[in-house]
C-alpha cells in the first residue's frame, strides 16, 4: 500500500513537470518570435496602421490568433493523451476515447473562437479610431508578443482542463 501511494505521488510529480516544461517550451519562443518579427518589419517602414498600408497589424494578429490556439491545443492534447495511454501519469484514459475527433474538435473550436473574438476587437478598434491613425511600433510589437504569451499559457491549460472534464479519464 505505501509503495502504491509513493508511485502515485511520483506520477503526480511527473505530471507537474510535464506541464511546466511544456508551458515554458510554448511560452518562450512564441513571445520572442511574435514580438520580434513584427518589430523588425514595422521598424523598416517607420510606422504601423491597423488595417491600411503595406505592413499592418492585422497581417500578424489574425493569422497568429487562428494558428497559435490550434497548434497549441493540438500539441498539448496529443502529448497528454499519448502519455495517459502509456500510464506515465496519474491520469488514464478509457480505450474507447475518441482521441483524434476530440483533439481536432477542441483545436478547431479554440482557433475559431479566438479568431472571431480578435476580429471583432480589431473591427471595433478600427471603427472608433480616426482614419489613418498610426500606432507606435514598439507598443504594437509588445502587444502582439504579450498576446502570444497569453495564448501560450491559456490554451494548453484550457485544453487539459477540458480533457479532465470530458469524463473519459479513469
Amino acid at each position: 500500500m505505501p509503495e502504491e501511494v509513493e508511485n502515485n505521488q511520483l506520477k503526480k510529480l511527473k505530471w507537474r513537470r510535464f506541464l511546466i516544461k511544456n508551458l515554458l517550451i510554448y511560452l518562450a519562443p512564441n513571445v520572442i518570435f511574435n514580438a520580434l518579427i513584427p518589430y523588425i518589419v514595422f521598424k523598416q517602414q517607420g510606422s504601423v496602421q491597423l488595417l491600411d498600408g503595406k505592413e499592418n497589424l492585422i497581417r500578424f494578429l489574425l493569422p497568429m490568433s487562428l494558428l497559435l490556439p490550434f497548434i497549441l491545443t493540438f500539441d498539448i492534447l496529443k502529448k497528454t493523451i499519448e502519455a495517459a495511454l502509456k500510464k506515465q501519469f496519474h491520469l488514464e484514459l478509457h480505450e474507447s476515447f475518441p482521441k483524434r475527433r476530440f483533439i481536432f474538435r477542441m483545436a478547431s473550436w479554440h482557433a475559431l473562437l479566438t479568431f472571431f473574438t480578435v476580429s471583432l476587437f480589431v473591427l471595433s478598434l478600427h471603427l472608433f479610431m480616426p482614419p489613418g491613425y498610426q500606432y507606435d511600433i514598439t507598443i504594437s510589437s509588445l502587444f502582439i508578443g504579450t498576446l502570444a504569451g497569453i495564448y501560450s499559457l491559456l490554451f494548453p491549460v484550457l485544453s487539459i482542463n477540458k480533457l479532465k472534464k470530458s469524463g473519459h479519464l479513469i
